[in-house]
């Protein structure tokens, strides 16, 4: 089972890739030559049905947009060094992973947040999602919110979860994440 769940893994990103893609065939070489400057928001404003938004959208994506569009990748350190900005520059990535390694205390994350955002948004006009996950790199950090056990958290009273839910989104919000990993629904079922 094991092996066949990996292979059925394998086959879907295949797949993604491969449609991820497929868009960049269609461009001419005058197209890709071609500098395009399209504010995402200017496009997003504007009174076009939302399809030719779309459409304008990806037209003034180049190939190397799109492609970047498909990885996510994690940085080394708690600070956003030149090689590191120059890599987000570079392959215009659609997210950043922050691991244990990247996270001290509040203010250092949200100064780090808002570093990636600000080098990915010169690099592209797509804002980039800076993920965490929320069960096993915020649990370990005291500065943050403590969320309970998955198992426990499902025996509090609905107006609770809520109460701590909304606590901690506002919290990651606050920090400058705008894509959450997390809480898992491990329940403590054991494999």
């Amino acid at each position: 089972m094991n092996q066949f769940l990996r292979r059925a893994l394998c086959g879907i990103a295949l797949i993604v890739a491969a449609v991820g893609t497929t868009g960049c065939q269609h461009e001419s070489q005058a197209e890709q030559e071609e500098v395009r400057t399209v504010s995402y928001r200017a496009v997003m404003e504007s009174n076009k049905p939302v399809p030719e938004k779309v459409n304008t959208w990806l037209g003034a994506m180049s190939r190397e947009d799109k492609v970047g569009q498909l990885m996510m990748i994690s940085l080394h350190g708690n600070t956003l060094g030149q090689s590191q900005k120059d890599v987000i520059r570079k392959y215009r990535v659609s997210g950043v992973m922050l691991t244990n390694e990247n996270i001290h205390n509040k203010n250092q994350v949200k100064a780090f947040n808002n570093d990636i955002m600000q080098t990915a948004m010169t690099a592209s006009m797509v804002t980039p999602y800076i993920a965490v996950n929320r069960d096993k790199v915020l649990r370990t950090n005291d500065s943050f919110l403590r969320l309970p056990e998955p198992n426990r958290l499902g025996q509090l009273p609905m107006e609770r979860i809520i109460n701590l839910a909304t606590r901690s989104a506002i919290e990651m919000r606050d920090m400058g994440f705008n894509l959450v990993i997390g809480p898992n629904a491990n329940l403590g079922v054991p494999n």
